[in-house]
C-alpha cells in the first residue's frame, strides 16, 4: 500500500468513514478499499480534454459527507476547480457528460466573440 493510501486510509478510519466499490457495495474493508485506490483503472471512469480544460470523473469510494445513499463518485473541471459528488456510476457519467457540454458551450461562446 502506498504512504498515499496509508494516509488516506488512516484519516478515513479516524472519521470512521465507511468504504464502497464502485457498484455501491461495501467493500469488506480498508484493505480492499485500499487496494481499489491504487488501481486507476477502476477509479477513472471518464477523463476528457478540450483544449487547456481537463474534466474528470472519477470513483473515489468515501464520503467524508457521510450522506445516504454515499457520494462516492466526483467530477471535477480542472480549469475551474468546480467538482460535483454522485451516489452512483450512472450519475457520475451523465454529470460528466453535462459538464463537458457545458464547458464546450462556453468555449465556443468565447470563440464567437460572446462571453462564457
Amino acid at each position: 500500500m502506498s504512504a498515499r493510501v496509508e494516509a488516506l486510509a488512516r484519516l478515513a478510519r479516524a472519521w470512521n468513514l465507511g468504504f464502497w466499490k464502485r457498484d455501491g457495495t461495501e467493500c469488506e474493508g480498508v484493505l480492499e478499499w485500499a487496494h481499489l485506490i491504487e488501481d486507476q483503472g477502476y477509479c477513472y471512469l471518464a477523463v476528457t480534454d478540450i483544449g487547456a480544460v481537463r474534466v474528470s470523473t472519477v470513483w473515489l469510494g468515501i464520503d467524508p459527507a457521510r450522506r445516504s445513499p454515499p457520494h462516492i463518485f466526483e467530477t471535477w473541471n480542472q480549469a475551474t476547480d468546480y467538482r460535483e459528488t454522485y451516489s452512483s456510476e450512472g450519475e457520475a457519467l451523465a454529470g460528466h457528460e453535462a459538464e463537458v457540454a457545458r464547458v464546450r458551450a462556453q468555449l465556443a461562446a468565447v470563440s464567437a466573440g460572446g462571453s462564457p
